[in-house]
């Protein structure tokens, strides 16, 4: 029963295309590109083939995490030694937490294509999600 319902929800959110306009150009409401946008809606993809929608979500997190080290890169840069040691060790623990996080998230869905597009996901929505936040850090 759970499994059935994970899948719904996950399904809905990935499927649902919350875009905002802002600045002069298409923003999406969780911080993703327009190329996902137009990627989920487009070709597999849009038909709610799963293999499809992985394949844009897998190229959003590659988009994602460049995103984040360069994010990354640049907050490092303006601390010093002490808050470098503790931004750094924040990240490894954030790093091995995520991934724990969407393994077990998926978990309950088996090991099928639905499991593997819920942990694309996850990573991709935990990674935008620690861009967001570095973006905002002020130790």
């Amino acid at each position: 029963m759970w499994r059935y319902l994970l899948a719904a929800v996950f399904l809905i959110v990935v499927t649902a295309q919350p875009g905002m306009a802002g600045e002069g150009q298409r923003r999406h409401k969780w911080g993703y590109s327009a190329t996902y946008d137009a990627c989920m809606n487009s070709g597999d993809a849009a038909k709610g083939i799963t293999s499809g929608m992985n394949n844009c979500t897998n190229a959003e997190a590659e988009r994602q995490d460049k995103r984040l080290n360069e994010v990354y890169r640049d907050v490092m840069a303006r601390l010093d030694s002490r808050q470098r040691i503790i931004l750094r060790r924040s990240e490894r623990r954030w790093l091995a937490g995520r991934r724990a996080s969407c393994a077990k998230l998926a978990a309950p869905t088996g090991t099928g294509s639905l499991s593997l597009m819920m942990e694309n996901f996850c990573n991709l929505s935990d990674i935008t999600e620690r861009r967001k936040w570095l973006e905002r850090y002020h130790p």
